[in-house]
C-alpha cells in the first residue's frame, strides 16, 4: 500500500451554485443496511450483555469490522441502542420549548452577548458556502471558567453556557450538561473503538483529546430548520465537520443527506433508537484520509414541517497539534478494509462538493486555530465585540 495509493481525491472543488438536492436512495438501506452498527455489539463486555468471554469478544469485533467498514467508505453510520437513548426524549422537550417561546426570551441568550460564542443564533446568521442557511440554533460548549482575554486567542472558546433560567424554562441547564456529559463519553468509547478498528497502538487517538493546558473542547449545536416555504432550500449547504466525531439526534422530519464517493447524494433518514455518527476533519488527517470525513447537508424540504437536531461535536483539545499516524501502525485488517473500501469504487477517485483538507490546517499549528478561524468567520457580530484586540474588526 504505497502513500499515493491510499490518498482520497476530489472531483470537484467546489459546490454547484444551485444545488440539486435529489438523492439516490437511503444510507439506512445502502449495501443492504452495512451502515447500522449496534452499540450492544460493543458493549458485550458486560454480565448483562453476554453469557460468556468468546461471545463477548465475538461480539466486539462484528462492531469493529463493521466500524472499520463503514469508515473507510461513506464515513457515516447508525448506532442503535446508544447511552444517548435514554435522555433523547428530554434533550428535544427542552429544545422545542427554547424554540417555541417568545422572541423575548430567546434574546437574552443571544451569542451575541457571549464571548466564548454560546448562545443563541436568529434564522439566517450563519452562511455556507456564501449562502444564509435556514436555521436557528443555540451553540454550547464545556462549561469551563471562562478565559476571555486569553493571549492563545482559542483559549477564548472556554467558558460558560448561556441557558435560559429555571423559572422560564425548568431544566434547560440541566439536561444539556447531563447529555454533553454522556456525549463525551460515548465520543470517548468510539474512539477507543476506532483505536482497535485501525489496529493503531494504545492512546494513539486519545492523545489528541487532552493536553496539559486543560482545554478539552467540544461544542454542540440544537438546531431548528422551519418550515421551509417561500424561505428556500438550503437548511445548511454541503460541508464536511472541521472536528473529530459528530454524535447527532434528530426528530422524524426528512431532511439530512450524504455523499457518496460516487459524488451521488442519500438521504439520512431519522431512524427509531439510533443517533447518527460521522467522522470529522481531523480523524481524516490523522489517518492520512484513510478513514472519510463524509461531504454532508441538509435540505429545507417545503413539503415536510419543522425539523429538530441536536449534533455534538467532539473535537481535538485546543492546543495540540493533530499528526498524521505513521502507515505502519496500522493492522493488516484495516489495511484489508480500505482495498476492499475503493475496490468498491472503482479506485481513489473520491467526488465531492467540498475541496479534500480544507479544514485540515497547518502541518503544526494546532488544533485551537482551526477553530478559532472557522467561527470568527461565521460569527462576526461576536468578533466585533469581544476581541477586537486579535482579530481586525469586520468592514461595515
Amino acid at each position: 500500500m504505497t502513500s499515493s495509493a491510499i490518498a482520497h481525491t476530489t472531483a470537484n472543488d467546489a459546490a454547484p451554485e444551485k444545488p440539486n438536492w435529489s438523492s439516490t436512495g437511503s444510507l439506512e438501506t445502502h449495501d443492504d443496511g452495512s451502515h447500522i452498527l449496534h452499540w450492544s455489539d460493543w458493549d458485550a463486555g458486560s454480565s448483562s450483555c453476554s453469557s460468556s468471554a468468546a461471545t463477548s469478544e465475538n461480539r466486539r469485533e462484528v462492531f469493529l469490522a463493521s466500524l472499520r467498514r463503514c469508515m473507510t467508505s461513506t464515513g457515516f453510520f447508525y448506532l442503535d441502542g446508544s447511552p444517548l437513548e435514554a435522555l433523547r426524549e428530554e434533550l428535544f422537550r427542552v429544545t422545542a420549548a427554547v424554540f417555541a417561546s417568545p422572541a423575548s426570551e430567546r434574546n437574552q441568550i443571544l451569542m451575541v452577548d457571549s464571548p466564548h460564542f454560546r448562545g443563541y443564533s436568529p434564522l439566517y446568521e450563519e452562511q455556507t458556502q456564501g449562502k444564509a442557511d435556514q436555521r436557528d440554533q443555540i451553540d454550547y460548549g464545556p462549561q469551563v471558567e471562562g478565559r476571555p482575554k486569553a493571549e492563545f486567542a482559542p483559549h477564548r472558546l472556554l467558558g460558560p453556557n448561556q441557558f435560559l433560567p429555571d423559572h422560564v424554562l425548568p431544566g434547560h441547564q440541566s439536561i444539556i450538561l447531563q447529555y454533553t456529559r454522556r456525549a463525551q463519553e460515548l465520543s470517548d468509547q468510539l474512539t477507543t473503538a476506532l483505536e482497535l478498528a485501525l489496529g493503531a497502538p494504545q492512546n494513539a487517538l486519545h492523545q489528541f483529546m487532552k493536553s496539559e493546558q486543560n482545554d478539552s473542547y467540544f461544542r454542540m449545536k440544537t438546531i431548528r430548520y422551519p418550515n421551509a416555504r417561500g424561505g428556500g432550500d438550503q437548511g445548511v449547504g454541503a460541508h464536511k465537520d472541521g472536528g473529530w466525531l459528530t454524535l447527532l439526534a434528530t426528530t422524524p422530519a426528512k431532511g439530512l443527506q450524504v455523499q457518496l464517493a460516487s459524488g451521488d447524494w442519500v438521504d439520512v433518514p431519522h431512524r427509531t433508537g439510533a443517533i447518527i455518527v460521522n467522522a470529522g476533519q481531523q480523524i481524516e488527517r490523522v489517518t492520512r484520509g484513510l478513514l472519510v470525513a463524509a461531504t454532508h447537508r441538509v435540505f429545507a424540504d417545503p413539503t415536510v414541517g419543522e425539523r429538530l437536531s441536536a449534533p455534538f461535536f467532539s473535537m481535538p483539545a485546543l492546543s495540540k497539534v493533530v499528526r498524521p499516524l505513521p502507515l505502519d501502525s496500522l493492522s493488516p485488517q484495516f489495511r484489508a478494509a480500505f482495498e476492499a473500501a475503493k475496490a468498491a469504487r472503482g479506485g481513489d477517485d473520491v467526488k465531492s462538493d467540498v475541496p479534500r483538507g480544507d479544514l485540515w490546517g497547518g502541518e503544526e499549528e494546532p488544533f485551537g486555530k482551526l477553530a478559532w478561524r472557522g467561527i470568527t468567520r461565521s460569527h462576526s457580530q461576536v468578533v466585533d465585540r469581544w476581541h477586537r484586540d486579535v482579530v481586525p474588526p469586520t468592514a461595515s
